[in-house]
């Protein structure tokens, strides 16, 4: 059971008002040996409860931080509101488990290939392509408390939904009043097995800021005031944050891994991971079981191999449609890519060699030119058949 946005803000304005940032350290201390300090940096009591809610629900454990509250005061009438309203019930511990000891259990080898779709991982492998992808994954601030994710896919460019930057394609807000912030996650110190929140930074859009859109796949690539995927990640570490590279054909299929890099809820970079995830594939959409909720909108989704397959879309309304097996969906990247090159910017997609050397505002009056040279072609071809006749 998970709160919708409207209840978090419920949530931390009742928390906010009932508790002292010393009772939310020590209830943070004792209920889940999560020191306060270690994950959050703001000093303001209203930036705090706020950071501290969507922390816990990125860890999917805002219920549990409810449940805590509300024992620790147990007669505050805007907790008991919000529990009436969630008819959050606290849990029987002891009935959460049984007796599973069976005397007939028989020895097993102990070597066994349970799940051939499992295969083993090579973990250095697997590791740098992770590392790589942390620092191309961003999430979309918009005004008002709405948020999203989208990834590097050129030096200045991001992909995320259509639907993230709706408002602001609809010119609802000036374009200054969204951003994107990189590199907010959650840090560990390993000398110490300490946790700390990176509160990550900033960047802005370009004043010509969409590239390319499209309302049925839901996708948008946007583009940034500065071309950071060919700068360096930050002082300490200099080597280049580099952006996900996009293919035209990328295979998928029924019982795939799938992984989800994203900002759930809105807080720190997170990965969603599903070791048997498609469970259907249509011509442009993927359907999988990896988790994800309000703010992993515009993810990017990748295979076991961390190449991308999809781009997040969509989830199931409410519990009422998982019980019916709905599933979260992705738009195919395939798919994508074919709609990109129809619209002219296929130079995008990697492989091109144009995108090694060129900047986007260098390919796109490229683009341009090329398409004002044909037209005069056309023009003078029109001209001398008409001298002719």
């Amino acid at each position: 059971m998970e709160f919708n946005r409207s209840q978090r803000v419920e949530l931390q304005n009742a928390l906010e008002k009932t508790f002292s940032v010393f009772e939310l350290r020590k209830i943070l201390s004792n209920e889940f040996d999560i020191d306060l300090s270690a994950i959050i940096i703001a000093n303001n009591k209203a930036e705090i409860f706020f950071e501290v809610v969507n922390y816990m629900q990125s860890r999917g454990e805002l219920i549990k931080l409810f449940e805590a509250a509300i024992n620790d005061k147990p007669k505050n009438s805007l907790l008991l509101k919000i529990k009436e309203e969630k008819k959050i019930l606290k849990r029987n511990t002891d009935d959460d488990f049984t007796n599973t000891t069976d005397s007939n259990f028989e020895k097993h080898s102990p070597e066994a290939m349970i799940n051939h779709k499992n295969d083993f991982i090579d973990i250095e492998v697997r590791n740098k392509r992770l590392d790589e992808r942390q620092f191309q994954v961003c999430k979309i601030v918009e005004p008002y408390g709405a948020h999203g994710t989208g990834f590097l896919i050129s030096a200045d460019l991001i992909m995320t939904n259509f639907h993230v930057i709706s408002n602001l394609y609809n010119k609802k807000y000036e374009k200054e009043k969204i951003h994107c912030l990189f590199d907010y996650k959650v840090l560990l110190d390993l000398d110490t097995d300490t946790e700390k929140i990176s509160l990550g930074t900033k960047y802005d859009l370009h004043e010509n800021w969409l590239v390319d859109k499209d309302e049925g796949l839901d996708y948008a690539i946007i583009r940034l005031k500065d071309a950071i995927g060919e700068e360096p990640i930050c002082e300490k570490n200099k080597r280049k944050r580099g952006w996900i590279k996009l293919k035209e054909k990328v295979e998928v299929k029924i019982g795939d891994q799938l992984m989800i890099v994203q900002h759930p809820a809105g807080g720190p970079l997170k990965l969603g991971v599903d070791m048997e995830a498609v469970t259907k594939i249509t011509d442009s959409v993927v359907h999988y079981s990896t988790n994800t909720i309000g703010g992993s909108s515009g993810s990017p989704c990748f295979d076991k191999n961390l190449k991308i397959t999809a781009l997040h879309c969509a989830g199931p309304k409410d519990n009422d449609c998982v019980l019916r097996g709905i599933k979260n969906q992705g738009k195919r990247m395939s798919v994508i890519c074919e709609k990109m090159i129809k619209n002219g910017y296929g130079y995008i997609i990697d492989g091109n060699p144009y995108n090694a050397v060129l900047s986007t505002d260098t390919i796109d009056k490229i683009k341009v030119g090329w398409e004002n040279i044909d037209e005069s072609i056309q023009k003078v071809k029109k001209l001398l058949s008409t001298k002719e006749k």
